[in-house]
């Protein structure tokens, strides 16, 4: 199945499912209406259930005793999201949670400022809004900077290096926040081992990924809340404002009818290989 980037907004944007045979039509039709239709029946189970901030904030106070991931899927830069989104901590802080609370942002500025500081000072900063500024707004926060790196370092998932750019860890209260200048992938914890941060010695981590492998988080965390945040990578489609894609179309749209068509491209035999024989 090729499942459209929702987060696209293009004319071909729609799912495929797609079959390859040894030029056989009759069964790449047949078999890709089949996985199709399988697809089709399935669809309704494919959407996350979201929770407002308003409800994440009381379940994050209510939970037990270890780490809540709070998981912000719309601001996921491995989805192409800008990394700079503020809004799960705005919330937290409107409604004083008293949990030690782990976050990642993208905010260049304000690294630059810790940068200047040196470590052990404390700065008046921004942070958020700084690349995506119509839908997040600077958070004005007094914070300690506890930790400057040039933001290099090998992922826990592939062991290749990512790049963050330079990059600071300040606490603000009991808000660790590891700030980058430059947005990396967080479908795993290497961006916060990476800078002396262990998710685990925190009450609360936002996650921004829409998936990571069980033993990052799910495995041990107390709870997972997937929160209905604003961001350019949200699982809410509807509140991302489509205009290109082919209308109407799910789940943007309600009572869509599915049309399963099949469609087929035959590769051409290339010229002879001088043995009588066309490779394929």
């Amino acid at each position: 199945m090729f499942i459209g980037n929702p987060f696209t907004d293009v004319p071909a944007l729609q799912s495929y499912s797609f079959v390859v045979t040894d030029n056989d039509l009759q069964l790449a039709e047949r078999e890709a209406l089949r996985i199709a239709d399988s697809f089709v029946a399935s669809h309704e189970q494919m959407q996350v259930t979201l929770v407002s901030l308003e409800e994440m904030a009381c379940r994050v106070r209510a939970a037990e005793k270890g780490t809540v991931a709070l998981v912000d899927a719309a601001d996921a830069t491995s989805s192409g999201a800008s990394g700079d989104s503020n809004a799960i901590l705005k919330e937290l802080l409107r409604t004083q949670y008293a949990g030690r609370t782990l976050l990642p942002i993208v905010d260049a500025p304000a690294v630059a400022q810790a940068f200047a500081a040196g470590v052990g000072c404390t700065i008046e900063t921004a942070l958020g809004g700084t690349l995506d500024p119509g839908r997040f707004q600077p958070l004005r926060l007094t914070a300690t900077v506890r930790l400057l790196a040039d933001g290099r370092f090998r992922s826990e998932s592939f062991g290749e290096q990512w790049f963050a750019g330079r990059t600071a860890v300040l606490e603000s209260a009991n808000y660790t926040l590891v700030v980058s200048s430059r947005a990396v992938s967080l479908y795993d914890r290497s961006f916060f081992f990476a800078h002396g941060q262990n998710p685990r010695h925190f009450d609360a981590v936002v996650v921004k990924s829409p998936h990571c492998q069980p033993q990052m988080y799910a495995d041990w965390c107390t709870a997972m809340i997937h929160v209905d945040a604003p961001g350019s990578s949200s699982a809410n489609l509807r509140s991302l404002g489509h205009t290109r894609c082919p209308r109407p179309i799910f789940p943007l749209d309600e009572g869509v009818q599915f049309h399963l068509r099949a469609g087929h491209f035959v590769r051409p035999r290339a010229a002879g290989n001088g043995n009588g024989h066309s490779p394929r």
